[in-house]
């Protein structure tokens, strides 16, 4: 069990709550976002992470989230891969980062410039942005 901060290539800064066993677990969490357009910039996050132990000191974590803005008649939802080496400083603190393969979409026009530059793929209509592109996530966990 722990608590992690992190930060994405959106502009997410989410707190999650990550909890199960040795090799598979759950991820919640509720941020903030300072790219989003207009009001509502909060995020809420959900996922399912598998560790691959290395060395005691090392692992790899694949995780599979989908953020959402939290309250929204029109959100922005990311799905997406992570795969994070993650190093364990002292008894209780772990860092982590790396790549991401994400797919994003919205019905929100003007949150456009929320999507990156660089992409494997876009869809811009005119009632629907959708895309998929590599990004990054890099954070810090307490492990209880």
């Amino acid at each position: 069990m722990g608590i992690a901060l992190t930060y994405d290539i959106l502009g997410n800064g989410i707190v999650s709550f990550r909890s199960g066993g040795k090799y598979t677990y759950g991820i919640i969490g509720f941020g903030y976002n300072h790219k989003l357009s207009g009001d509502n910039k909060t995020v809420a996050e959900a996922g399912y992470g598998v560790h691959i132990p290395c060395y005691s000191w090392f692992q790899i974590n694949n995780e599979f989230k989908v953020t959402s803005t939290a309250t929204s008649d029109k959100p922005f939802l990311n799905a997406s891969y992570s795969l994070l080496p993650s190093f364990k400083i002292k008894k209780h603190y772990n860092i982590f980062g790396g790549a991401s393969l994400n797919y994003s979409t919205t019905t929100e026009m003007d949150n456009q410039t929320l999507f990156p530059q660089n992409n494997l793929w876009k869809k811009h209509t005119d009632n629907r942005l959708q895309q998929l592109f590599i990004g990054y996530l890099v954070g810090i966990q307490y492990i209880f």
